[in-house]
């Protein structure tokens, strides 16, 4: 029988090869930790990275269903201008009725006075009658005595808007020549042409011109069997009048 004897540095050799082995093996793992900490931290941040994107993506598609919706309302709006039925078709202003509108603002009073005044005006000027408003006693001079206004167009077109007067249009300021003398006595240059009574320089409210001239426009419609409205002068004399204003600015333009 061989007797083993116990070799004392192989041992140590032994044993200081597992703590070689033993620190390697903690490196190993302080590694691997550490990398587990860095994917954690990357897959927070590649998630927080996720939930941007998905909101700016959504951001995105909000915007572009609000674009879809208001093309699709435009497009609506487009057809149904193009279905709508148009107004229909008014009879033109003419002098009958002009003179029936006059006859049924008769009447010795301020008031009937400004009614008769803004129905000439309606008919000679073809304006709306909300741009009849701001007009001065000046301008009104200049209407009767030279045959043309300026009036600022309350939609379309330049401001100052001048107004030159047909024959026609001539013939009825001629007729009302005793209204405007009145109105020239009784107001300053500078006073509006439609005010209130005891405030000349306070301009009128279109609710009170527009009732008064309702009122009138309403009875003579009873007459005539048809709906006589503010915008029947705008129809009979504005072409007449945009016509010879045309043929003013050619002659001036040669």
């Amino acid at each position: 029988m061989t007797k083993k004897y116990f070799n004392l540095s192989r041992y140590k050799e032994l044993v200081k090869f597992q703590e070689k082995n033993s620190d390697k093996l903690q490196i190993i793992g302080e590694e691997l930790r550490r990398n587990f900490i860095e994917l954690a931290l990357r897959n927070e941040e590649l998630l927080k990275s996720n939930d941007q994107l998905k909101q700016q993506l959504n951001g995105v598609l909000k915007e572009l269903n609000l674009i879809k919706q208001e093309r699709k309302e435009k497009v609506a709006r487009k057809e149904a201008r193009a279905n709508r039925k148009g107004l229909p078709k008014r009879d033109p202003m003419t002098a009958e009725i002009y003179k029936e509108l006059i006859r049924e603002a008769e009447g010795p009073t301020y008031i009937h006075v400004r009614n008769r005044i803004a129905l000439c005006l309606l008919a000679v000027t073809g304006r709306r009658i909300n741009e009849l408003l701001p007009l001065k006693v000046n301008q009104l001079k200049t209407l009767v005595e030279e045959n043309w206004i300026a009036i600022d167009r309350a939609k379309c077109g330049p401001s100052n808007h001048k107004v030159f007067l047909t024959k026609e249009g001539k013939k009825m300021i001629q007729d009302r020549k005793k209204d405007f003398q009145l109105i020239f006595l009784i107001k300053e240059s500078n006073a509006y042409v439609f005010s209130p009574e005891t405030n000349h320089f306070k301009k009128l409210r279109r609710e009170v011109i527009t009732t008064d001239v309702n009122k009138v426009m309403q009875k003579v419609s009873k007459i005539f069997h048809f709906q006589v409205s503010q915008i029947l002068p705008a129809i009979a004399f504005a072409s007449a009048i945009l016509r010879s204003y045309g043929k003013i600015l050619k002659m001036l333009s040669l």
